[in-house]
C-alpha cells in the first residue's frame, strides 16, 4: 500500500516537474565578420561601430578552431530549425559607450540571425579594467598588461568634451619572428587586443526569457594601449576585424500551480514516511 502511494506521489512530482522544462535560447554562439562583404569594426571615443551598419548583414556564425568544435557554436532555441549553423548570417548593432543601456532598458535586437527567431538584447556593458588609464602601458611594458583608456570626447562629439573611463579593456601583447618578450623586445612588435564585456537577455518563439554574457574583441597590430588611447583622444579611431562569443542560459521558473503540485507531493511523501517510521 505504502509503495503504491509513494509511486503515485513520485509520478505526480515528475509530471509537475515536467512543467519546469521549457524551450528557450540556450548554448553558445561564436561570431565573426560577414565574409561576403567588406565588414569590420571601428572603435572611437563614443563607441564601437560595425560595417555595414545594422540591419545590414555584418556578421556570420563562426568557428575559431580547425575542427570547428561544437562547443563554440551550439546555440539552440524554439522556432525555425532550432539551432544556428556555421556561416549563418546575421546583424550586430553599434555599441554606444557614452550613453550605454539604462538598467532594464535593453538595446533590442542587438544580435539577430537570418531565419532564426532569436532576439538577443543588450542590457549592460563592462566593467572597465582596474587600471583606468593606459598612458603608462607602452612598448616594453610586461606582456599581457591590461588597462581601460581614459577618454575625452571631441568638441564635435555628442556629448562634447566629456571625460570618462571607457569600458574597453586593452591588453598588450607582442608578436614577431623570434619575439620572446620575457627575455627581450628586440624582435617584437606590439599587438593590442581590445575587448568589451557584454550581457543581456534573449527570447525566441517560446517567449521564454534567457540571459546571456559574452565578450566582443578585436586585435590592433603595431599599436600599444598607450598609443590607442592617444589616437582616440586626438579624435581618431582604430579599425580591424572582430570576433565574439556569447553564452545564453535559462533558469525555468515554476508556475504557481506547478509549485503547488510539487509542494503538495512533498508534504504527502513526508506524511507517509512518518507513518512508516511509527510502525517500525
Amino acid at each position: 500500500m505504502i509503495r503504491t502511494r509513494l509511486a503515485a506521489l513520485m509520478g505526480g512530482m515528475l509530471i509537475a516537474g515536467a512543467g519546469l522544462a521549457s524551450a528557450a535560447v540556450i548554448g553558445t554562439v561564436s561570431i565573426g565578420p560577414n565574409a561576403n562583404v567588406a565588414s569590420g569594426v571601428t572603435a572611437n571615443a563614443t563607441g564601437t561601430r560595425f560595417t555595414p551598419t545594422a540591419p545590414g548583414l555584418n556578421i556570420q556564425v563562426a568557428c575559431f578552431t580547425a575542427n570547428c568544435n561544437d562547443a563554440e557554436t551550439n546555440l539552440t532555441f524554439t522556432g525555425g530549425i532550432g539551432h544556428l549553423t556555421v556561416g549563418q548570417l546575421g546583424s550586430i548593432k553599434d555599441i554606444l559607450l557614452i550613453s550605454p543601456p539604462s538598467p532594464g532598458t535593453p538595446v533590442t535586437d542587438f544580435l539577430t540571425f537570418v531565419g532564426a527567431p532569436v532576439h538577443m538584447n543588450l542590457l549592460s556593458i563592462g566593467p572597465s579594467d582596474t587600471t583606468t588609464n593606459c598612458a603608462g602601458v607602452a612598448f616594453g611594458s610586461p606582456n599581457g598588461t591590461t588597462c581601460s583608456p581614459n577618454i575625452t570626447t571631441q568638441p564635435g562629439d555628442v556629448p562634447p568634451n566629456f571625460n570618462y573611463t571607457s569600458p574597453y579593456i586593452l591588453q598588450l601583447g607582442y608578436t614577431g619572428v623570434g619575439c620572446n618578450p620575457t627575455v627581450s623586445f628586440a624582435n617584437c612588435t606590439a599587438q593590442t587586443t581590445i575587448s568589451l564585456n557584454l550581457a543581456g537577455n534573449a527570447t525566441d518563439a517560446s517567449a521564454q526569457l534567457s540571459t546571456w554574457t559574452g565578450v566582443l574583441s578585436t586585435q590592433i597590430s603595431n599599436l600599444t594601449p598607450s598609443q590607442i588611447q592617444s589616437t582616440i583622444n586626438s579624435g581618431g579611431s582604430v579599425s580591424s576585424s572582430f570576433s565574439g562569443q556569447f553564452t545564453a542560459t535559462f533558469t525555468p521558473v515554476p508556475e504557481p500551480a506547478t509549485g503547488a503540485m510539487i509542494g503538495g507531493a512533498l508534504i504527502g511523501l513526508a506524511a507517509i514516511l512518518r507513518r512508516r517510521t511509527r510502525k517500525v
